[in-house]
């Protein structure tokens, strides 16, 4: 069995990439909130204004633009300095690989980070195991442990053979 069947065979389920969105999500959210209490307590130290409209809210566009920002660099600080795994893929039990089973470049993450941001992306698993964000990366997102037990018992194997002629 080579790594592409390997990476197939142990393919997470849309339930547990449904609780790596949820976890994620909310742990974003609290990083986020405490993005905003920094930015406020300097602000007040250093006294910057920010613009706030009538109704308390900073203008709704930037707003959002710091948030999708925020966002994509969450996703992408995670999957590239843990090698594909954010808060809740480790939570899950679960990581992103290549393709053909290789671990994710950092192209890769930056490609999956950006392209959750595109409006309707999360429709994108309506009919397949694989949104965008997987598609356009060319990446996969398995189940770690029993990928990994899978990858091992093909290298033994492999080594099998190789030993005995030494």
């Amino acid at each position: 069995m080579d790594k592409l069947q390997i990476v197939e065979k142990n393919l997470a389920t849309t339930g547990l990439r449904f609780a790596n969105y949820i976890i994620d999500i909310l742990c974003f959210y609290a990083c986020f909130f405490c993005f905003t209490i920094i930015v406020g307590v300097v602000s007040v130290l250093f006294g910057v204004d920010i613009d706030f409209d009538a109704w308390g809210n900073i203008n709704s566009a930037l707003d959002r633009l710091i948030t999708m920002c925020l966002l994509v660099f969450y996703y992408f600080a995670f999957e590239a300095l843990t090698k594909g795994r954010t808060i809740g893929k480790l939570i899950t039990g679960t990581k992103v690989v290549m393709e053909d089973g290789e671990e994710p470049t950092v192209n890769a993450c930056l490609i999956r980070s950006v392209s959750r941001i595109m409006p309707f992306e999360g429709f994108s698993f309506l009919f397949r195991m694989s949104g965008w964000h997987d598609t356009w990366a060319k990446t996969r997102v398995v189940k770690k442990k029993a990928f990994e037990e899978d990858v091992l018992i093909e290298f033994e194997i492999e080594q099998i053979g190789k030993n005995e002629n030494l």
